[in-house]
């Protein structure tokens, strides 16, 4: 029986063991250089073809397609070749971040890693920031500094910015059209007013606008 052949697999002798039926387990030679056992059956029915190297083989061929795949913020770079403990594919990824990071396969197909940990940091100072701007927007309400979305002491400063040159706020020359614009940032919104001939216009259409806009505010915020 020694020195016969089933597909990658090399009778050397029978080890003298039976299975639970009664069948002769012969040890083989594998291609590889490997040595396994097994019974004749299995190696006549094609059940057992190689020493497991085959199968090692067929899931290396199958996991090339992967190489250079992109999710979320990860693209496969390579086999790592360790495995967990589950005997789970370990494969080391490059993050949209610049960072490398060693993720468990089936974590990046079915999209449960998404990055190297960046997009958590980012999630978390995001949440942070937020929490603070809350707490920030609270503070200035309790010292009546914001008053429904709008800067009470803003409003009510008469200061000019150092590259107006009008002498008004909200008032400046269009080159472009020789006009004189006019214009009011209310609630994080800035309103055109119109424009102008006269400079004079266009100072009337600024004061209007702040008796509409800003002086309710200012005046409820003097109680």
């Amino acid at each position: 029986m020694s020195a016969k052949k089933y597909n990658k697999l090399t009778i050397i002798e029978d080890t003298g063991k039976r299975t639970n039926s009664g069948n002769a387990v012969y040890k083989c030679q594998c291609d590889c250089g490997n040595t396994c056992e097994t019974t004749l059956a299995k190696l006549r029915s094609g059940h057992t073809k190689s020493c497991g190297c085959l199968i090692k083989d067929t899931a290396a061929k199958k996991f090339k397609k992967y190489i250079g795949m992109h999710k979320n913020r990860l693209t496969l770079i390579s086999d790592t070749g360790k495995r967990t403990k589950a005997g789970q594919r370990i494969v080391l990824c490059q993050c949209d971040c610049g960072n490398t990071c060693e993720v468990v396969f089936t974590k990046f197909n079915n999209g449960n890693t998404k990055s190297c940990g960046c997009l958590l940091i980012e999630k978390r100072k995001g949440e942070h920031e937020a929490e603070r701007h809350v707490k920030a927007v609270k503070a200035l309400r309790e010292k009546k500094i914001l008053s429904d979305g709008t800067n009470v002491a803003a409003i009510a400063s008469n200061k000019l910015r150092s590259n107006n040159k009008s002498g008004v706020t909200g008032v400046l020359f269009d080159e472009s059209r020789q006009r004189w614009k006019a214009q009011i940032e209310f609630q994080g919104k800035k309103i055109y007013l119109g424009r102008f001939i006269n400079k004079e216009d266009a100072v009337r259409a600024r004061i209007e606008a702040e008796e509409k806009y800003f002086k309710p505010v200012i005046e409820k915020n003097k109680r």
